[in-house]
């Protein structure tokens, strides 16, 4: 039997970590601030689908990943996405650490020029001019080790004035300790959380899947590679699935899988990717003019 003496008790103090009470009527006033500091978070554009405006929107000081399997055309949607955020007027950063700044730009001038083809010279420019002041690339392709994507950032937010900043990928990002790959993801991920909220922007991570296991089944938050703190600790969580039944008209599926602002997205949203390099939803597969995206892009 363990005996506890007065002085041992007298000696107590709680450490520093601990937490303490808070009684109902303090915590009514809290939860109140709480939610009223949700609805001033800001919001920094939409994705560029009628039905999304009003479903799903992105806040500053957020970080929202977007995952799924290669060949899934991931790296093409949140382009797309990025761009119609600039043409919206949202300043936006892209570090795709796997292709030069040159490719990502020439895939969104195709898209911007619902062009199948290359585009010419002055597609080119005039797609720049109308973006301009409004995106920018990172001009470094490889592996990045985590402190020079935290430079990046500060860079982005502070210089740049950027509101959304795009990561593409998990996957070309080096740490200190290989052998400790979960605990440097967690680290890496609780950092990004920390300069979103700290510089008021929108940090977007994308990530992949594992290798599939050849199962037929919809993907799950299980299906990320690397550590489960990814999707636990993203504010967003976006799943891009690659359609391989030729009997459904849609070539991704794209779901919002976890929201931490009380987002509500009952179901998926079908995408049809055409020639011409753009995304649209599966009811509305004609192409968008440029005015189109002037304007949003709201079908």
């Amino acid at each position: 039997m363990d005996i506890v003496n007065q002085k041992e008790v007298e000696s107590y103090r709680s450490s520093p970590e601990a937490g303490s009470m808070i009684g109902s009527e303090l915590l009514a006033i809290r939860t109140d601030k709480y939610y009223a500091s949700l609805q001033d978070k800001g919001c920094l554009g939409y994705l560029p689908y009628k039905e999304m405006v009003t479903a799903f929107e992105f806040l500053s000081g957020e970080v929202t990943v977007w995952a799924g399997e290669t060949k899934s055309k991931k790296s093409f949607f949140t382009g797309f996405c990025l761009m119609h955020l600039a043409l919206k007027g949202q300043r936006c950063a892209l570090a795709s650490f796997e292709m030069p700044p040159e490719v990502s730009f020439e895939r969104m001038s195709r898209a911007y020029n619902a062009k199948k083809e290359t585009t010419e010279s002055s597609d080119r420019l005039e797609f720049g001019e109308r973006v301009a002041g409004n995106l920018f690339f990172y001009d470094f392709v490889g592996t990045a080790h985590s402190k020079d994507v935290y430079a990046y950032i500060d860079f982005c937010a502070n210089a740049l004035k950027c509101k959304h900043i795009m990561i593409d990928s998990l996957m070309m990002i080096e740490f200190n300790k290989q052998m400790e790959i979960n605990n440097d993801q967690k680290n890496f991920m609780s950092e990004l959380i920390q300069l979103a909220k700290s510089y008021r922007v929108h940090i977007h991570l994308i990530c992949h899947f594992k290798k599939p296991d050849n199962i037929k089944r919809r993907a799950n938050v299980y299906d990320i590679m690397g550590t489960s703190a990814i999707p636990n600790l993203a504010s967003n969580l976006f799943l891009i699935e690659r359609n391989t039944d030729p009997d459904i008209n849609i070539d991704i599926g794209l779901t919002l899988s976890r929201s931490r602002s009380f987002r509500e997205w009952e179901g998926s949203m079908g995408l049809k990717f055409q020639e011409n390099f753009q995304f649209h939803d599966w009811k509305n597969t004609y192409s968008m003019s440029k005015e189109d995206m002037s304007r949003g892009c709201y079908f």
